[in-house]
């Protein structure tokens, strides 16, 4: 019971961060402002001859989804860089938590950012979106939770959907009555057969 589930709540945690991202490459809004944050390391292995460290990284927020812009050394914003300057994209998407990512590197400049290589991603034709890249590199803290989260969500369905059907036949069983036809069973030897219906 517990692998079923397990497997059903994956699928829908993927399907999840899909359509999350689908959702943000058709709008493209309710990004927050981006947030300065110190970077010390690089988040992936980087190309031959790149920087040892970033400068800094750039986070922007959206409802399931978050992009991280990490920088090379620069004074500040990115559209101040005058030269093609080494850059990391990263984007995530999932509902608890942040489930799948993909990432890119390039270079930025005051033209904006010209992607080189891209990691992680499965480009896909949706029918009225076109050509929509999505994250398929596990985020795995976060892959986990939202696994566990729907498998929780699916059985509780399971689980009062169940009572729901079989609470008419618990009524009848309480109550002494045939719990496939509703007839009038008290009197008749326990675990007979009903005479309506000739069930037990």
């Amino acid at each position: 019971m517990v692998l079923p589930l397990l497997a059903i709540g994956g699928f829908l945690n993927i399907l999840v961060s899909w359509g999350l991202t689908v959702r943000v490459h058709r709008t493209n809004v309710g990004w927050s402002w981006a947030e300065t944050v110190r970077a010390t390391r690089w988040p992936h292995t980087v190309p031959v001859g790149w920087p040892e460290w970033p400068r800094h990284a750039e986070v922007s927020k959206c409802w399931g989804c978050t992009k991280q812009l990490w920088l090379t050394p620069g004074d500040g914003a990115i559209d101040i860089h005058p030269e093609r300057a080494p850059t990391m994209y990263i984007f995530e998407a999932g509902l608890p938590m942040r489930s799948l990512s993909c990432w890119y590197t390039g270079t930025t400049g005051l033209q904006g950012m010209t992607i080189g290589e891209s990691n992680d991603e499965w480009e896909m034709k949706v029918p009225k979106f076109g050509a929509v890249t999505l994250p398929v590199r596990p985020v795995w803290p976060g892959f986990v939770i939202n696994t566990c989260f729907y498998a929780v969500i699916v059985w509780s369905l399971w689980s009062v959907g169940r009572r729901l059907v079989t609470a008419p036949r618990r009524w009848r069983r309480v109550r002494g009555r045939c719990v496939w036809c509703g007839y009038d069973k008290r009197g008749i030897q326990r675990g007979g057969l009903c005479p309506e219906c000739g069930k037990e």
